[in-house]
């Protein structure tokens, strides 16, 4: 016996409908940025404590006119404007965070959730859709050799949607048209924009603060590049 359920889709198919999409990521993400910095401010800020400093990020023009910071150790930007290697915003890529696609009428109105999966590559792939990697920034990054660097992250629960809706047929979503971009920065790899069938979709944020975390950071050295940095014990030994 046919459920209303399966009369109303088989209806739908033969009406053939333009419907309207949302890609939708829940979970936790964040603020990602990376810029440059002297190396006279890293050396005075790396032996500071986090407390230390993040107090001084919060009224560094405030300390800088009072001379309390050495003239080449002080920042002169807010911490989301060091941001000349790397500004990055999205929801992590991992297994607590969930990708929805919401199914939406001609009116805009929501009509059905059609996939929920979580945000973890093998099930992604199982569910043909694709990822991409865009970037890579890390103190072993090209750039990155031989320099300072300022890491700003505000860490944030919520949701990352594409506003503008994907517009298309009922069934003719393809998830293989659906690629989600991600960069990947120090150890976070960071969903930050959405392509269905050659149309890149840039997600919009509604999210909460959870945590901020800052810090200064050293390049690799550049006569230490390329060497082998950890001992392979089943080779070495």
């Amino acid at each position: 016996m046919v459920s209303t359920q399966d009369k109303r889709k088989l209806l739908e198919r033969i009406k053939n409908e333009t419907k309207h999409y949302e890609i939708r990521l829940e979970g936790e993400g964040c603020e990602t940025v990376m810029g440059f910095i002297t190396a006279e401010a890293y050396q005075y800020w790396h032996k500071k404590s986090d407390r230390d400093f993040g107090n001084y990020v919060a009224q560094y023009r405030d300390m800088n006119m009072l001379n309390k910071v050495p003239t080449k150790a002080q920042l002169t930007r807010e911490w989301f404007e060091y941001d000349d290697i790397a500004h990055v915003t999205g929801v992590l890529l991992n297994n607590k965070n969930t990708l929805y696609i919401d199914q939406y009428n001609e009116d805009f109105q929501y009509e059905d959730t059609v996939l929920s999966i979580p945000l973890e590559s093998t099930q992604l792939r199982d569910s043909e859709v694709n990822l991409v990697m865009t970037s890579a920034y890390n103190y072993e990054s090209m750039q990155l050799i031989d320099r300072h660097y300022f890491l700003g992250v505000s860490r944030e629960k919520g949701a990352w949607y594409t506003e503008e809706k994907i517009k298309t047929k009922l069934y003719n979503f393809d998830m293989k048209n659906l690629w989600l971009k991600y960069c990947k920065v120090e150890d976070m790899e960071v969903i930050h924009e959405i392509e269905y069938d050659g149309f890149d979709y840039f997600l919009t944020a509604d999210t909460k603060g959870l945590k901020f975390d800052i810090g200064v950071r050293k390049g690799i050295n550049k006569q230490d590049f390329g060497k082998k940095t950890q001992k392979n014990i089943w080779i070495d030994s």
